[in-house]
């Protein structure tokens, strides 16, 4: 079963919290973001594709899937919506933040996992819309697979972005210090 399946049944209400409080949180992560890079011409878009990302999963979460009489999944065209927009704005946000992350010496480190990523993300968003998401799709049937394998490297259950992205930020991330400085000098 899809992630999303888990939004079906009497125990649905957590699923939906889940996607609430993940696209909360990653809506904060690409303010944050955003606020702690320097400005560049192009510098919003990266954060802003995360920030929309961030609002598909709301978007998920208001319209969960539900189960008929027969129990065959429904599937509303406004959740299909909001989980394209996550992952596909998750996917070329980070790709565009790279570039923002490579020009700044602080996060210049992290700059090629990023990227690296987002790419990921992107091809993982093309296979799936392809060979497993469509009813008919070869895969379909292994779609919940999927989706875990994508998210299997993560601790925390988060997706394979987040796992690619901060796995190898530890102890590459600026100090609160950097931070703070940079702050008082806007």
């Amino acid at each position: 079963e899809q992630v999303s399946a888990l939004e079906t049944g009497g125990n649905g209400w957590i699923q939906q919290i889940n996607f609430v409080v993940f696209g909360l949180l990653t809506i904060a992560f690409a303010v944050g973001l955003h606020r702690g890079l320097p400005v560049t011409p192009a510098g919003i878009a990266g954060p802003a594709l995360l920030l929309v990302s961030g609002i598909g999963l709301l978007l998920a979460a208001g319209f969960p899937l539900s189960e008929d009489a027969a129990g065959v999944i429904l599937r509303p065209v406004g959740h299909i919506v909001g989980g394209s927009t996550f992952f596909l704005g998750s996917a070329l946000g980070l790709i565009i933040v790279s570039r923002r992350l490579a020009r700044d010496p602080r996060w210049r480190s992290i700059a090629g996992y990023t990227l690296v990523a987002g790419i990921v993300a992107l091809v993982g968003f093309a296979v799936g819309g392809a060979l497993v998401v469509p009813d008919d799709a070869p895969l379909h049937d292994s779609a919940g697979l999927y989706q875990r394998m994508r998210a299997w490297p993560s601790p925390h259950g988060g997706s394979y972005v987040e796992s690619v992205w901060s796995w190898p930020m530890r102890g590459a991330l600026p100090s609160a210090t950097s931070w703070t400085d940079s702050a008082r000098a806007s």
